[in-house]
């Protein structure tokens, strides 16, 4: 007996929860005309024209958010310009460029890590900078150097290399290896090696 009244109940409970549900997803609009509304009490909603195909075509013009909008940057004479720059500005360079840059560096990165060490050596040049500071432009290279070291592991870095000297300027996202094991620890507590 109880497990009639209990299934009674539940019937009645999702019955309620289902009509209530259905008036929230379509509310009869006070609005409208006694004709346009069903016998339900649900508005009939066949006289809106193409309501799913207005909503397709303002999908379709949207773009999709995990594209990147690429940043266009202002160039110079074929450099891309990094810093504080407008069009009608006028730049006095504090250097020149210089096509033997790269066996400058090149020579320079050499002497600093010893030849033993050159056999891998690989200097990519990604792309030519001008460098604004203060009305003040500077030619720039980016690379990237990439080397094996003297236990066999290959890295790499970024750099920021002065188009007339050759010399670095700023080097970035170097490769790190930290292969330390974890101290042990003894019974009291203490790291042991």
């Amino acid at each position: 007996m109880k497990q009639k009244n209990i299934l009674k109940r539940i019937h009645y409970v999702s019955l309620i929860v289902f009509v209530g549900f259905m008036f929230y997803l379509n509310p009869i609009d006070q609005d409208q005309p006694m004709d346009k509304i069903g016998s339900a009490g649900i508005k009939d909603t066949s006289f809106i024209p193409h309501e799913k195909s207005a909503e397709k075509s303002l999908k379709q013009h949207r773009s999709p958010a995990s594209v990147p909008t690429k940043r266009l940057r202002p160039q110079l004479a074929g450099r891309e310009i990094i810093g504080p720059y407008h069009s009608g500005m006028e730049l006095k360079f504090i250097n020149s460029p210089n096509q033997k840059w790269k066996e400058i560096y090149t020579k320079r990165y050499i002497n600093t890590i010893g030849t033993n060490l050159s056999k891998n050596l690989k200097v990519e040049h990604k792309k030519s900078l001008i460098k604004v500071h203060f009305d003040q432009g500077r030619y720039l290279e980016h690379i990237v150097v990439s080397n094996v070291d003297e236990k066999g592991n290959p890295f790499s870095f970024e750099a920021l290399i002065d188009s007339e000297t050759g010399t670095m300027v700023r080097s970035w996202n170097k490769t790190r290896y930290e292969f330390n094991r974890s101290p042990k620890i003894d019974t009291r507590g203490n790291a042991v090696r």
